[in-house]
């Protein structure tokens, strides 16, 4: 049985969340976050069903926030968008 508590809103596992998808997606964007619920999602559900256990899948989110900050410090949609940019040289938001 699942239930909700208002202390459940206050968890540190919801910040992180928010914080990796907002990272990972582009900051100051409104796709961006979308992009990175995505791969959030994804990859969690890969992980699981590939037989990692419960935690596991921190240590690649972690990884994966550092690689992305380390390469495309505004994040993946501002990359993409730039990139679309130069190849077609439309606009794209």
């Amino acid at each position: 049985t699942l239930y909700i508590s208002a202390g459940d809103a206050f968890q540190m596992n919801w910040l992180i969340v928010m914080m990796f998808v907002s990272i990972i997606g582009g900051l100051g964007t409104l796709t961006g976050p979308i992009i990175g619920t995505v791969l959030f999602i994804s990859i969690r559900e890969a992980m699981t069903s590939a037989g990692f256990s419960g935690g596991t899948y921190w240590i690649v989110m972690g990884a994966l926030a550092v690689a992305v900050l380390l390469m495309a410090p505004r994040g993946i949609w501002p990359l993409l968008r730039d990139f679309q940019f130069r190849k077609t040289g439309k606009v794209t938001r």
